[in-house]
Protein backbone atom coordinates (compact mmCIF):
# COMPACT_ATOMS: atom_id res chain seq x y z
CA UNK A 1 0.00 0.00 0.00
CA UNK A 2 1.47 3.33 -1.03
CA UNK A 3 2.02 6.05 1.56
CA UNK A 4 2.21 8.69 -1.13
CA UNK A 5 0.17 11.82 -0.42
CA UNK A 6 -0.45 14.31 -3.21
CA UNK A 7 0.95 17.78 -2.78
CA UNK A 8 -1.43 20.73 -2.30
CA UNK A 9 -0.74 21.73 -5.90
CA UNK A 10 -1.71 18.27 -7.16
CA UNK A 11 -4.83 18.24 -4.99
CA UNK A 12 -5.91 21.60 -6.40
CA UNK A 13 -5.44 20.24 -9.93
CA UNK A 14 -7.63 17.24 -9.03
CA UNK A 15 -10.32 19.54 -7.61
CA UNK A 16 -10.40 21.75 -10.70
CA UNK A 17 -10.44 18.69 -12.93
CA UNK A 18 -13.33 17.24 -10.91
CA UNK A 19 -15.30 20.49 -11.17
CA UNK A 20 -14.76 20.65 -14.93
CA UNK A 21 -15.68 17.00 -15.34
CA UNK A 22 -18.95 17.48 -13.45
CA UNK A 23 -19.95 20.39 -15.66
CA UNK A 24 -18.94 18.64 -18.89
CA UNK A 25 -21.11 15.66 -18.02
CA UNK A 26 -24.14 17.91 -17.72
CA UNK A 27 -25.73 17.58 -21.15
CA UNK A 28 -28.64 19.86 -20.31
CA UNK A 29 -29.46 20.81 -23.91
CA UNK A 30 -30.39 17.23 -24.77
CA UNK A 31 -33.13 16.77 -22.18
CA UNK A 32 -35.81 18.52 -24.24
CA UNK A 33 -34.75 17.12 -27.61
CA UNK A 34 -37.10 14.68 -29.43
CA UNK A 35 -34.24 12.14 -29.66
CA UNK A 36 -31.74 12.25 -26.83
CA UNK A 37 -28.32 10.79 -26.21
CA UNK A 38 -28.18 8.68 -23.07
CA UNK A 39 -26.87 10.28 -19.89
CA UNK A 40 -23.67 9.07 -18.32
CA UNK A 41 -23.93 5.47 -17.05
CA UNK A 42 -27.36 4.97 -18.69
CA UNK A 43 -28.38 1.47 -19.68
CA UNK A 44 -28.23 1.27 -23.50
CA UNK A 45 -31.26 -1.01 -23.81
CA UNK A 46 -33.42 1.27 -21.65
CA UNK A 47 -32.25 4.34 -23.54
CA UNK A 48 -33.08 2.78 -26.93
CA UNK A 49 -36.50 1.61 -25.71
CA UNK A 50 -37.42 5.06 -24.37
CA UNK A 51 -36.37 6.82 -27.56
CA UNK A 52 -38.36 4.39 -29.73
CA UNK A 53 -41.41 4.87 -27.52
CA UNK A 54 -41.04 8.66 -27.73
CA UNK A 55 -40.89 8.48 -31.52
CA UNK A 56 -43.96 6.24 -31.62
CA UNK A 57 -45.71 8.58 -29.18
CA UNK A 58 -46.63 5.80 -26.80
CA UNK A 59 -47.99 6.52 -23.33
CA UNK A 60 -46.24 5.13 -20.28
CA UNK A 61 -47.46 2.17 -18.30
CA UNK A 62 -48.70 2.59 -14.73
CA UNK A 63 -45.48 1.08 -13.38
CA UNK A 64 -43.35 3.46 -15.44
CA UNK A 65 -45.31 6.45 -14.20
CA UNK A 66 -45.00 5.24 -10.60
CA UNK A 67 -41.24 4.86 -11.04
CA UNK A 68 -40.95 8.46 -12.17
CA UNK A 69 -43.13 9.68 -9.32
CA UNK A 70 -40.79 7.87 -6.93
CA UNK A 71 -37.78 9.53 -8.58
CA UNK A 72 -39.48 12.91 -8.27
CA UNK A 73 -39.92 12.30 -4.55
CA UNK A 74 -36.21 11.45 -4.32
CA UNK A 75 -35.36 14.64 -6.17
CA UNK A 76 -37.41 16.66 -3.68
CA UNK A 77 -36.26 14.91 -0.51
CA UNK A 78 -32.75 13.67 -1.34
CA UNK A 79 -31.03 14.81 -4.54
CA UNK A 80 -31.66 18.57 -4.36
CA UNK A 81 -31.31 18.83 -0.55
CA UNK A 82 -28.00 16.94 -0.87
CA UNK A 83 -26.83 19.38 -3.53
CA UNK A 84 -27.68 22.30 -1.26
CA UNK A 85 -25.80 20.75 1.67
CA UNK A 86 -22.78 19.92 -0.48
CA UNK A 87 -22.57 23.52 -1.67
CA UNK A 88 -22.61 24.62 1.97
CA UNK A 89 -19.86 22.10 2.78
CA UNK A 90 -17.84 23.39 -0.15
CA UNK A 91 -18.11 26.96 1.09
CA UNK A 92 -17.04 25.91 4.59
CA UNK A 93 -14.00 24.03 3.29
CA UNK A 94 -12.95 27.04 1.21
CA UNK A 95 -12.58 29.04 4.45
CA UNK A 96 -14.19 32.26 3.25
CA UNK A 97 -15.85 33.28 6.51
CA UNK A 98 -13.52 36.28 6.83
CA UNK A 99 -12.52 37.73 3.47
CA UNK A 100 -10.11 40.16 5.10
CA UNK A 101 -7.79 37.25 5.90
CA UNK A 102 -5.98 34.87 3.59
CA UNK A 103 -8.17 31.76 3.21
CA UNK A 104 -6.75 28.43 4.29
CA UNK A 105 -8.89 25.97 2.34
CA UNK A 106 -9.29 22.38 3.45
CA UNK A 107 -8.20 20.85 0.15
CA UNK A 108 -8.98 17.25 1.03
CA UNK A 109 -12.42 18.30 2.30
CA UNK A 110 -13.05 20.16 -0.96
CA UNK A 111 -11.92 17.17 -3.01
CA UNK A 112 -14.28 14.86 -1.11
CA UNK A 113 -17.19 17.29 -1.55
CA UNK A 114 -16.48 17.62 -5.28
CA UNK A 115 -16.65 13.83 -5.58
CA UNK A 116 -20.02 13.76 -3.76
CA UNK A 117 -21.27 16.59 -5.96
CA UNK A 118 -20.43 14.52 -9.01
CA UNK A 119 -22.55 11.66 -7.67
CA UNK A 120 -25.42 14.03 -6.93
CA UNK A 121 -25.26 15.51 -10.44
CA UNK A 122 -25.41 12.00 -11.85
CA UNK A 123 -28.58 11.29 -9.83
CA UNK A 124 -30.24 14.54 -10.89
CA UNK A 125 -29.23 14.00 -14.50
CA UNK A 126 -30.68 10.49 -14.44
CA UNK A 127 -33.97 11.85 -13.07
CA UNK A 128 -34.17 14.47 -15.81
CA UNK A 129 -33.47 11.81 -18.39
CA UNK A 130 -36.33 9.70 -16.98
CA UNK A 131 -38.87 12.51 -17.51
CA UNK A 132 -37.37 13.95 -20.70
CA UNK A 133 -39.51 11.63 -22.83
CA UNK A 134 -42.62 13.15 -21.24
CA UNK A 135 -41.49 16.72 -21.84
CA UNK A 136 -40.01 16.21 -25.33
CA UNK A 137 -41.64 18.08 -28.20
CA UNK A 138 -42.72 14.84 -29.91
CA UNK A 139 -44.57 13.49 -26.86
CA UNK A 140 -47.99 15.04 -27.53
CA UNK A 141 -49.55 11.76 -26.44
CA UNK A 142 -48.56 12.49 -22.85
CA UNK A 143 -50.49 15.77 -22.85
CA UNK A 144 -53.67 13.93 -23.67
CA UNK A 145 -53.30 10.90 -21.43
CA UNK A 146 -51.30 12.10 -18.41
CA UNK A 147 -54.33 12.45 -16.09
CA UNK A 148 -52.71 10.15 -13.51
CA UNK A 149 -49.12 11.35 -13.89
CA UNK A 150 -49.34 13.64 -10.84
CA UNK A 151 -46.17 15.68 -10.42
CA UNK A 152 -44.69 14.35 -13.67
CA UNK A 153 -47.41 15.59 -16.01
CA UNK A 154 -46.09 16.94 -19.30
CA UNK A 155 -46.62 20.64 -18.52
CA UNK A 156 -44.91 20.21 -15.15
CA UNK A 157 -41.96 18.18 -16.47
CA UNK A 158 -41.07 20.75 -19.09
CA UNK A 159 -41.00 23.52 -16.49
CA UNK A 160 -39.03 21.41 -14.01
CA UNK A 161 -36.37 20.54 -16.58
CA UNK A 162 -36.00 24.20 -17.53
CA UNK A 163 -35.61 25.23 -13.88
CA UNK A 164 -32.91 22.65 -13.19
CA UNK A 165 -31.14 23.56 -16.44
CA UNK A 166 -31.22 27.18 -15.28
CA UNK A 167 -29.76 26.19 -11.91
CA UNK A 168 -26.90 24.37 -13.60
CA UNK A 169 -26.13 26.80 -16.42
CA UNK A 170 -26.70 30.12 -14.64
CA UNK A 171 -25.63 29.31 -11.08
CA UNK A 172 -23.53 26.16 -10.67
CA UNK A 173 -21.57 26.62 -13.90
CA UNK A 174 -20.36 30.07 -12.86
CA UNK A 175 -19.22 28.76 -9.49
CA UNK A 176 -17.45 25.70 -10.85
CA UNK A 177 -15.85 27.25 -13.93
CA UNK A 178 -14.93 30.68 -12.66
CA UNK A 179 -14.91 31.57 -8.97
CA UNK A 180 -13.81 28.34 -7.25
CA UNK A 181 -10.94 27.60 -9.68
CA UNK A 182 -9.79 31.22 -9.42
CA UNK A 183 -9.63 31.06 -5.63
CA UNK A 184 -7.71 27.78 -5.66
CA UNK A 185 -5.34 28.44 -8.55
CA UNK A 186 -4.30 31.84 -7.22
CA UNK A 187 -3.24 30.27 -3.94
CA UNK A 188 -1.41 27.57 -5.90
CA UNK A 189 0.53 29.82 -8.25
CA UNK A 190 1.93 32.32 -5.77
CA UNK A 191 1.28 33.88 -2.38
CA UNK A 192 -1.31 36.59 -2.26
CA UNK A 193 0.24 39.98 -2.92
CA UNK A 194 -1.28 43.22 -1.78
CA UNK A 195 -2.52 44.16 -5.25
CA UNK A 196 -4.16 40.71 -5.62
CA UNK A 197 -6.21 40.99 -2.45
CA UNK A 198 -8.96 43.07 -4.01
CA UNK A 199 -9.44 40.42 -6.73
CA UNK A 200 -9.53 37.63 -4.17
CA UNK A 201 -12.05 39.51 -2.05
CA UNK A 202 -14.18 40.21 -5.13
CA UNK A 203 -14.19 36.57 -6.25
CA UNK A 204 -14.72 35.38 -2.69
CA UNK A 205 -17.71 37.66 -2.29
CA UNK A 206 -19.18 36.53 -5.60
CA UNK A 207 -18.63 32.90 -4.62
CA UNK A 208 -20.41 33.36 -1.29
CA UNK A 209 -23.25 35.20 -2.99
CA UNK A 210 -23.42 32.62 -5.79
CA UNK A 211 -23.73 29.70 -3.38
CA UNK A 212 -26.42 31.56 -1.43
CA UNK A 213 -28.39 32.26 -4.61
CA UNK A 214 -27.94 28.67 -5.76
CA UNK A 215 -29.25 27.40 -2.43
CA UNK A 216 -32.25 29.72 -2.61
CA UNK A 217 -33.00 28.60 -6.16
CA UNK A 218 -32.79 24.95 -5.09
CA UNK A 219 -35.43 25.72 -2.45
CA UNK A 220 -37.54 27.37 -5.15
CA UNK A 221 -37.32 24.29 -7.37
CA UNK A 222 -38.31 21.97 -4.53
CA UNK A 223 -41.21 24.18 -3.52
CA UNK A 224 -42.51 24.67 -7.06
CA UNK A 225 -42.30 20.93 -7.81
CA UNK A 226 -44.60 20.25 -4.85
CA UNK A 227 -47.24 22.79 -5.82
CA UNK A 228 -50.60 21.70 -7.13
CA UNK A 229 -51.62 22.16 -10.77
CA UNK A 230 -54.06 24.85 -9.64
CA UNK A 231 -51.37 26.78 -7.75
CA UNK A 232 -49.17 26.78 -10.84
CA UNK A 233 -52.02 28.16 -12.95
CA UNK A 234 -52.79 30.76 -10.28
CA UNK A 235 -49.27 32.18 -10.63
CA UNK A 236 -49.92 32.77 -14.33
CA UNK A 237 -53.33 34.35 -13.65
CA UNK A 238 -51.87 36.57 -10.95
CA UNK A 239 -49.29 37.80 -13.44
CA UNK A 240 -52.01 38.63 -15.95
CA UNK A 241 -53.91 40.60 -13.31
CA UNK A 242 -50.78 42.62 -12.58
CA UNK A 243 -50.34 43.26 -16.31
CA UNK A 244 -53.89 44.60 -16.49
CA UNK A 245 -53.11 46.97 -13.62
CA UNK A 246 -50.23 48.31 -15.68
CA UNK A 247 -52.50 48.63 -18.70
CA UNK A 248 -54.99 50.69 -16.69
CA UNK A 249 -52.17 52.92 -15.54
CA UNK A 250 -51.02 53.46 -19.12
CA UNK A 251 -54.50 54.53 -20.13
CA UNK A 252 -54.92 56.79 -17.12
CA UNK A 253 -51.57 58.47 -17.58
CA UNK A 254 -52.08 58.92 -21.32
CA UNK A 255 -55.64 60.25 -21.51
CA UNK A 256 -56.52 61.32 -18.00
CA UNK A 257 -53.41 62.13 -15.91
CA UNK A 258 -53.99 61.68 -12.19
CA UNK A 259 -52.21 62.58 -8.99
CA UNK A 260 -49.33 60.46 -7.79
CA UNK A 261 -51.54 59.08 -5.03
CA UNK A 262 -54.12 57.88 -7.55
CA UNK A 263 -51.39 56.29 -9.67
CA UNK A 264 -50.29 54.32 -6.63
CA UNK A 265 -53.86 53.08 -6.26
CA UNK A 266 -53.71 51.80 -9.83
CA UNK A 267 -50.46 49.97 -9.06
CA UNK A 268 -52.14 48.32 -6.08
CA UNK A 269 -54.94 47.03 -8.27
CA UNK A 270 -57.45 49.76 -7.39
CA UNK A 271 -59.31 51.97 -9.88
CA UNK A 272 -57.55 55.01 -11.21
CA UNK A 273 -60.56 57.37 -11.23
CA UNK A 274 -61.42 58.63 -7.71
CA UNK A 275 -65.19 58.10 -7.81
CA UNK A 276 -64.75 54.64 -9.28
CA UNK A 277 -62.79 53.57 -6.22
CA UNK A 278 -66.09 53.48 -4.37
CA UNK A 279 -67.46 51.10 -6.94
CA UNK A 280 -64.62 48.62 -7.36
CA UNK A 281 -62.53 48.14 -4.24
CA UNK A 282 -59.70 45.70 -3.84
CA UNK A 283 -60.11 42.85 -6.34
CA UNK A 284 -58.83 40.40 -3.73
CA UNK A 285 -61.82 40.70 -1.44
CA UNK A 286 -64.05 37.81 -0.41
CA UNK A 287 -66.71 36.34 -2.66
CA UNK A 288 -69.39 38.67 -1.31
CA UNK A 289 -67.21 41.69 -1.99
CA UNK A 290 -66.49 40.39 -5.48
CA UNK A 291 -70.21 40.21 -6.11
CA UNK A 292 -70.67 43.79 -4.94
CA UNK A 293 -67.91 44.84 -7.31
CA UNK A 294 -69.62 43.18 -10.25
CA UNK A 295 -72.97 44.74 -9.38
CA UNK A 296 -71.53 48.22 -9.01
CA UNK A 297 -68.97 48.15 -11.78
CA UNK A 298 -71.32 48.80 -14.66
CA UNK A 299 -73.47 51.38 -12.85
CA UNK A 300 -70.67 53.60 -11.67
CA UNK A 301 -68.39 53.40 -14.67
CA UNK A 302 -70.83 55.32 -16.80
CA UNK A 303 -70.87 58.32 -14.50
CA UNK A 304 -67.10 58.13 -14.08
CA UNK A 305 -66.65 58.12 -17.82
CA UNK A 306 -69.03 61.05 -18.35
CA UNK A 307 -67.31 63.20 -15.72
CA UNK A 308 -63.90 62.29 -17.08
CA UNK A 309 -65.02 63.09 -20.62
CA UNK A 310 -66.24 66.53 -19.50
CA UNK A 311 -62.89 67.12 -17.84
CA UNK A 312 -61.01 66.06 -20.96
CA UNK A 313 -63.24 68.21 -23.16
CA UNK A 314 -62.35 71.22 -21.01
CA UNK A 315 -58.68 70.34 -21.24
CA UNK A 316 -58.98 69.94 -25.00
CA UNK A 317 -60.54 73.42 -25.26
CA UNK A 318 -57.60 74.97 -23.46
CA UNK A 319 -55.04 73.14 -25.58
CA UNK A 320 -56.25 74.40 -28.94
CA UNK A 321 -53.49 76.99 -28.96
CA UNK A 322 -50.91 74.23 -29.35
CA UNK A 323 -52.69 71.83 -31.68
CA UNK A 324 -55.14 71.97 -34.51
CA UNK A 325 -58.86 71.83 -33.78
CA UNK A 326 -59.12 68.67 -35.89
CA UNK A 327 -56.44 66.90 -33.88
CA UNK A 328 -58.05 68.02 -30.65
CA UNK A 329 -61.43 66.76 -31.85
CA UNK A 330 -60.05 63.33 -32.82
CA UNK A 331 -58.27 62.98 -29.52
CA UNK A 332 -61.38 63.83 -27.56
CA UNK A 333 -63.24 61.11 -29.49
CA UNK A 334 -60.45 58.62 -28.82
CA UNK A 335 -60.53 59.53 -25.13
CA UNK A 336 -64.22 58.66 -24.99
CA UNK A 337 -63.61 55.41 -26.83
CA UNK A 338 -60.71 54.39 -24.60
CA UNK A 339 -62.67 55.23 -21.46
CA UNK A 340 -65.55 53.07 -22.64
CA UNK A 341 -63.12 50.12 -22.69
CA UNK A 342 -62.07 50.58 -19.06
CA UNK A 343 -65.02 48.53 -17.66
CA UNK A 344 -63.97 45.62 -19.90
CA UNK A 345 -60.44 45.70 -18.52
CA UNK A 346 -61.69 45.85 -14.94
CA UNK A 347 -64.06 42.93 -15.39
CA UNK A 348 -61.31 40.79 -16.91
CA UNK A 349 -59.07 41.83 -14.03
CA UNK A 350 -61.77 40.83 -11.53
CA UNK A 351 -61.88 37.41 -13.18
CA UNK A 352 -58.11 36.91 -12.94
CA UNK A 353 -58.05 38.17 -9.36
CA UNK A 354 -60.83 35.79 -8.42
CA UNK A 355 -59.01 32.85 -9.97
CA UNK A 356 -55.66 33.76 -8.39
CA UNK A 357 -56.91 34.22 -4.83
CA UNK A 358 -55.52 31.79 -2.23
CA UNK A 359 -57.38 28.47 -2.01
CA UNK A 360 -58.74 29.46 1.39
CA UNK A 361 -60.53 32.42 -0.21
CA UNK A 362 -62.07 30.76 -3.26
CA UNK A 363 -64.71 28.02 -3.29
CA UNK A 364 -63.13 26.11 -6.16
CA UNK A 365 -60.02 24.47 -7.53
CA UNK A 366 -59.33 22.32 -10.58
CA UNK A 367 -59.87 18.59 -10.65
CA UNK A 368 -57.01 16.25 -9.85
CA UNK A 369 -57.53 14.26 -13.04
CA UNK A 370 -57.01 17.03 -15.57
CA UNK A 371 -54.51 16.19 -18.27
CA UNK A 372 -51.86 18.60 -19.50
CA UNK A 373 -53.96 19.10 -22.63
CA UNK A 374 -56.99 20.03 -20.49
CA UNK A 375 -54.92 22.46 -18.45
CA UNK A 376 -53.40 24.00 -21.57
CA UNK A 377 -56.86 24.48 -23.10
CA UNK A 378 -58.02 26.49 -20.06
CA UNK A 379 -54.80 28.46 -19.91
CA UNK A 380 -54.86 29.02 -23.66
CA UNK A 381 -58.35 30.55 -23.67
CA UNK A 382 -57.57 32.82 -20.72
CA UNK A 383 -54.30 33.88 -22.33
CA UNK A 384 -56.14 34.68 -25.56
CA UNK A 385 -58.65 36.74 -23.58
CA UNK A 386 -55.83 38.65 -21.91
CA UNK A 387 -54.04 39.14 -25.23
CA UNK A 388 -57.19 40.46 -26.92
CA UNK A 389 -57.89 43.11 -24.29
CA UNK A 390 -54.26 44.23 -24.42
CA UNK A 391 -54.28 44.42 -28.22
CA UNK A 392 -57.48 46.48 -28.26
CA UNK A 393 -56.06 49.04 -25.86
CA UNK A 394 -52.69 49.08 -27.60
CA UNK A 395 -54.46 49.85 -30.88
CA UNK A 396 -56.46 52.64 -29.23
CA UNK A 397 -53.33 54.15 -27.73
CA UNK A 398 -51.60 53.88 -31.09
CA UNK A 399 -54.53 55.70 -32.70
CA UNK A 400 -54.18 58.37 -30.02
CA UNK A 401 -50.50 58.90 -30.78
CA UNK A 402 -50.26 58.26 -34.51
CA UNK A 403 -52.05 58.46 -37.81
CA UNK A 404 -53.70 55.61 -39.71
CA UNK A 405 -56.89 55.64 -37.65
CA UNK A 406 -59.03 53.69 -40.12
CA UNK A 407 -56.62 50.74 -40.33
CA UNK A 408 -56.38 50.51 -36.56
CA UNK A 409 -60.15 50.87 -36.24
CA UNK A 410 -60.64 47.76 -38.38
CA UNK A 411 -58.25 45.92 -36.09
CA UNK A 412 -60.12 47.08 -32.98
CA UNK A 413 -63.45 45.88 -34.39
CA UNK A 414 -61.98 42.48 -35.23
CA UNK A 415 -60.38 42.17 -31.80
CA UNK A 416 -63.63 43.17 -30.15
CA UNK A 417 -65.36 40.15 -31.71
CA UNK A 418 -62.59 37.88 -30.47
CA UNK A 419 -62.72 39.40 -27.01
CA UNK A 420 -66.28 38.32 -26.36
CA UNK A 421 -65.65 34.90 -27.85
CA UNK A 422 -62.60 34.30 -25.64
CA UNK A 423 -64.35 35.61 -22.54
CA UNK A 424 -67.35 33.36 -23.12
CA UNK A 425 -65.30 30.26 -23.93
CA UNK A 426 -63.05 30.87 -20.92
CA UNK A 427 -66.02 30.89 -18.56
CA UNK A 428 -67.44 27.76 -20.19
CA UNK A 429 -64.17 25.88 -19.69
CA UNK A 430 -63.83 27.12 -16.11
CA UNK A 431 -67.35 25.98 -15.25
CA UNK A 432 -66.59 22.60 -16.79
CA UNK A 433 -63.25 21.95 -15.10
CA UNK A 434 -63.51 23.67 -11.72
CA UNK A 435 -64.56 21.59 -8.73
CA UNK A 436 -65.52 22.64 -5.18
CA UNK A 437 -62.50 23.26 -2.95
CA UNK A 438 -63.69 21.18 -0.02
CA UNK A 439 -61.49 19.31 2.44
CA UNK A 440 -61.46 16.47 -0.07
CA UNK A 441 -61.29 17.52 -3.72
CA UNK A 442 -64.22 15.89 -5.46
CA UNK A 443 -64.23 15.04 -9.15
CA UNK A 444 -67.65 16.62 -9.64
CA UNK A 445 -68.87 19.43 -11.88
CA UNK A 446 -69.72 22.69 -10.12
CA UNK A 447 -73.08 23.18 -11.84
CA UNK A 448 -75.61 24.82 -9.57
CA UNK A 449 -73.12 26.02 -6.99
CA UNK A 450 -72.15 29.53 -6.03
CA UNK A 451 -69.10 29.65 -8.30
CA UNK A 452 -71.12 29.04 -11.43
CA UNK A 453 -73.60 31.72 -10.35
CA UNK A 454 -70.73 34.15 -9.87
CA UNK A 455 -69.35 33.41 -13.35
CA UNK A 456 -72.78 33.86 -14.95
CA UNK A 457 -73.27 37.23 -13.26
CA UNK A 458 -69.80 38.30 -14.35
CA UNK A 459 -70.72 37.26 -17.88
CA UNK A 460 -73.85 39.42 -17.79
CA UNK A 461 -71.86 42.45 -16.67
CA UNK A 462 -69.24 41.81 -19.35
CA UNK A 463 -72.01 41.66 -21.93
CA UNK A 464 -73.33 45.04 -20.76
CA UNK A 465 -69.84 46.55 -20.79
CA UNK A 466 -69.33 45.18 -24.31
CA UNK A 467 -72.51 46.90 -25.50
CA UNK A 468 -71.28 50.19 -24.05
CA UNK A 469 -67.98 49.78 -25.89
CA UNK A 470 -69.78 48.81 -29.11
CA UNK A 471 -71.92 51.93 -28.88
CA UNK A 472 -68.86 54.12 -28.34
CA UNK A 473 -67.10 52.38 -31.23
CA UNK A 474 -70.07 52.99 -33.54
CA UNK A 475 -70.32 56.65 -32.54
CA UNK A 476 -66.59 57.11 -33.06
CA UNK A 477 -66.82 55.62 -36.55
CA UNK A 478 -69.74 57.87 -37.44
CA UNK A 479 -67.98 60.99 -36.17
CA UNK A 480 -64.78 60.46 -38.13
CA UNK A 481 -66.72 59.74 -41.33
CA UNK A 482 -68.49 63.09 -41.18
Amino acid sequence: MSDYEPSPSETIDQIVQGLNSSIERWDYKDHLAPIRRPPLYADDATWEHDNIRALRREAMSTDEVDDRKALLLQLQTCFLPSLKQQLADLLKSLDLADLSKDPKPNLLGILETVFRLGQTFKQINAFLYSIAGIAACSSQVHKKYDHDYGGVKEFRCHSLIEKINHLMSEHIWVLFKRHIPYMLLRSKDHPTRLNDRSDLIAHGGKLIDGIARSSNYIDTIIKSSKRSDFNILQDKWRGKSNDLNCLLKRIAVRINPTTEEERLLIDAGLPEIPSTSKAIADDNHSTNTDQAEIDSNYRDTGSDTDSSIDQEDDESDTSCSTCSSEESFLRSLLIKLAQSAIPLIKLVRILFNKLSNPISQVPFTIGLKMSSMDIESVQGELSSLDCSIHNILNDLLYMYDCEGIMDELKSVKMLRERLWRYFDSSLVLLCFYLVPSTGIELELPISGNHSKTWFLELREQFSLATKVFDKALHEFEQEIEL
